[in-house]
């Protein structure tokens, strides 16, 4: 953990900063925007300062931080599940920023001393970085709704593969938004899965990178499966497009 004198010194430096320098320079140019959000919502502070993870409270938003302690890799939990895990996925590290790489580092550290766990590691975006190492890697259509039918049948395929108490948490909403997706309504985010509602019916979906879908309706016992090749700057228009194809077309030839 960083010390109390340390964390007083970035504040008051803070403080300094935005009295000395960034009011000045907002009196000339004025801020685009009144706030600035993430793609997920997420509001976004004009400055980070480190934190420790003895600090994170379950259920509590943090959007972005600069840097983690690097003693947080010492907790005794923290060095369970690092020293015990299988596999390791680590996705778009923010590490290296002058004068706060401490953490980063600590935790690379941290993932190299599990010398048995299988490590995935990627850039900006991680599925993307899989797509330029393993070109040959895709998922079938049919794989796609096999693994939705897994959710549905609560992650029993005659055997219990996924712990039907982890599905059902995974796949409630634990955010809300604030806008529909086209037709869909109440859209949120369980754990890796996406939530929201087309009129009566609820619904949970997986989004993958490029367009690729697995929308799950359990009340009409259906699993819808697309895949497209979206991988342009303008991608979410694409992947958007589905949508309406979803509530206008295939949900109607079910229900009638």
């Amino acid at each position: 953990m960083y010390d109390d004198k340390y964390l007083s010194e970035i504040e008051r430096r803070k403080v300094e900063w935005e009295k000395n320098t960034l009011n000045k320079l907002l009196e000339k140019t004025p801020e685009r925007k009144k706030e600035f959000v993430t793609t997920s919502s997420v509001p976004i502070k004009r400055i980070y300062l480190p934190i420790d993870m003895k600090e994170f409270k379950q259920r509590k938003e943090y959007g972005y931080f600069l840097d983690v302690a690097p003693e947080s890799f010492d907790l005794p939990g923290v060095v369970k599940v690092m020293g015990s895990a299988k596999t390791i996925f680590v996705n778009a590290v923010m590490g290296l920023t002058p004068h706060f790489f401490e953490g980063s580092e600590k935790l690379d550290r941290t993932i190299d001393s599990n010398r048995d766990a299988q490590k995935f590691y990627g850039g900006g975006d991680t599925l993307q970085e899989f797509k330029n190492l393993s070109p040959g890697l895709y998922l079938a259509a049919r794989d796609m709704a096999r693994f939705g039918y897994l959710y549905m049948e609560n992650g029993y395929l005659n055997q219990q593969i996924v712990p039907s108490e982890w599905v059902e948490f995974s796949v409630q909403n634990y955010r809300d938004y604030t806008e529909p997706w086209e037709e869909m309504e109440d859209v949120g985010y369980g754990f890796q899965w996406w939530t929201g509602r087309f009129d009566e019916y609820p619904i949970y979906f997986a989004s993958g990178f490029g367009g690729q879908w697995i929308l799950n309706v359990p009340d009409l016992n259906m699993i819808i499966v697309a895949t497209m090749n979206a991988f342009t700057e303008n991608n979410w228009q694409q992947m958007a497009s589905l949508i309406p194809i979803i509530y206008n077309n295939i949900l109607p030839a079910v229900i009638e």
